[in-house]
């Protein structure tokens, strides 16, 4: 059993039950809440394990106890819950809200070209070709993307849409965030304007009539007055069932572990350092993680190293980021300690005093190196499946980035006549690559017991403005 520390982003509710997902305050990853029974999260389960029967409301900070994570083709975050009890640890400040959005957007956020604006087809998303990603926080502002809340007829009640436009795509999704029930037949159905907010996207499970994911909005914050029916006492924190909500000014000093040598700078440098990890995320487009590690920036707060020698020093540290990263985070850390007049380059204080700790540095760069490779492979899956989807479309250029093709010959084996004609060479080199058989008998020989296959490596090339050239990408 593990637990984190969510921001929670949504709580979506449907028929059946309660949807809840949030961030994690230590790494950034999405997760969403999945009970022990085949359901979402009753009135009954969220009165006992979190004391409300509605559930944390969004920017709730909420510490929860977990088994497993139990991701699924169309819904990766998936996590299973122990089903202990869940604690409030504070509320995640409204005006730092861009701090959790995500850098880019997933490849089911804007497929319209493919005619599935608001809506992700079973063709394009399977078990064979899994989202990368099915949660997204982002910023959305009128005067960009023209908000509307409308409500359309159903059966059951008026049910509420989000419409907005975003890369010029018209989407109109669903909403089932909590603080927009349905409404009643009678109530009024004019669509309403609405003001910049935050909102949540997310993909429901297969609805099996369209054979299609439907892309949801699950969580809403800026909300309008009046429209949210399910505001005020009954959506409240029992203070009776739950422990105190901190002051917001000390709501950031909840994630950073207790510490009797952890100083008030040093919590304020972390936080400020983050600010800066968040800044650089966003433009390189990558998780937080990939930048520094929590623990990094910890380090970094505690020791402060105010130029590249020392910065160095710190473990997670490496060559690559000292040169990428290095300047920008002394730079801060030196505003910092010139701001409050703190000692600076501690790092060297602590070398004297103790020993480098070479497994320690070395397991760190391990972690590192695992993280990136992950990164490297969720890149990969998401450029394949936005390739697939391009191809059986038909596209070929898209402003100044053109879709380029090139075909060659592959060599597939006969393993069956190699085996016959030479098993001595087949016996000395066990598992038969194509690259050992052309070392023991040439190419040219190899080749004669292979047939060939044509394959086709497709490419995007951005067209340089001034040359009319297609350019290729740095390998």
């Amino acid at each position: 059993m593990y637990t984190r520390n969510l921001v929670i982003l949504a709580n979506s509710v449907k028929y059946s039950g309660h949807c809840i997902a949030g961030k994690d305050l230590d790494t950034g990853e999405w997760v969403r809440l999945i009970n022990n029974e085949p359901r979402p999260f009753s009135s009954t389960d969220l009165q006992k394990m979190y004391g409300h029967p509605a559930g944390p409301s969004l920017l709730d900070c909420v510490k929860i106890p977990f088994l497993e994570k139990v991701p699924v083709y169309y819904q990766p975050e998936n996590e299973l819950i122990s089903g202990d009890p869940w604690i409030k640890i504070g509320e995640f400040l409204k005006e730092k809200m861009s701090l959790l959005e995500d850098p880019q957007s997933p490849c089911w956020f804007g497929n319209n070209d493919y005619g599935h604006p608001n809506n992700i087809p079973a063709s394009i998303c399977n078990n064979e070709m899994p989202l990368p990603v099915s949660l997204y926080f982002r910023k959305l502002s009128p005067s960009e993307n023209d908000l509307t809340l409308a409500y359309k007829s159903h059966e059951n009640g008026n049910k509420p849409r989000f419409i907005f436009y975003f890369n010029y795509i018209r989407y109109e999704l669903g909403l089932t965030d909590i603080n927009f029930p349905r409404l009643g037949n009678d109530d009024d159905l004019q669509p309403k304007s609405y003001p910049e907010s935050f909102v949540t996207l997310g993909v429901g499970q297969l609805f099996e009539s369209m054979n299609a994911h439907y892309k949801l909005v699950v969580g809403v914050i800026n909300s309008v007055p009046g429209i949210q029916k399910n505001t005020g006492e009954n959506l409240g924190t029992s203070s009776s069932t739950l422990p105190p909500v901190p002051e917001q000014n000390q709501m950031e000093k909840t994630s950073l572990p207790s510490n009797p040598a952890i100083t008030n700078y040093d919590q304020k440098l972390f936080y400020k350092l983050k600010t800066v990890r968040q800044s650089i995320a966003n433009q390189d487009h990558v998780p937080l993680f990939v930048v520094f590690s929590n623990q990094c920036l910890k380090e970094m707060a505690h020791y402060r190293p105010c130029d590249l020698q020392n910065f160095k020093n710190i473990v997670g540290v490496g060559e690559y980021k000292l040169k990428k990263y290095g300047p920008a985070f002394t730079s801060a850390i030196n505003e910092f300690c010139e701001e409050y007049c703190l000692e600076k380059n501690q790092f060297v204080n602590k070398q004297n005093a103790e020993s480098d700790n070479v497994l320690e540095k070395i397991y760190a760069l391990n972690q590192e190196i695992s993280n990136l490779n992950d990164h490297v492979k969720e890149l990969t899956n998401s450029k394949n499946i936005l390739l697939d989807q391009v191809i059986s479309s038909g596209i070929k250029q898209q402003g100044n980035y053109l879709l380029m093709s090139s075909s060659s010959s592959v060599r597939q084996l006969n393993l069956e006549a190699f085996k016959q004609l030479y098993p001595q060479v087949f016996l000395e080199i066990a598992t038969v690559k194509l690259s050992d058989a052309d070392k023991k008998l040439g190419t040219a020989e190899v080749t004669d017991l292979c047939t060939l296959k044509e394959s086709i490596k497709y490419s995007v090339r951005r067209i340089n403005s001034d040359t009319g050239i297609a350019e290729k990408l740095d390998e």
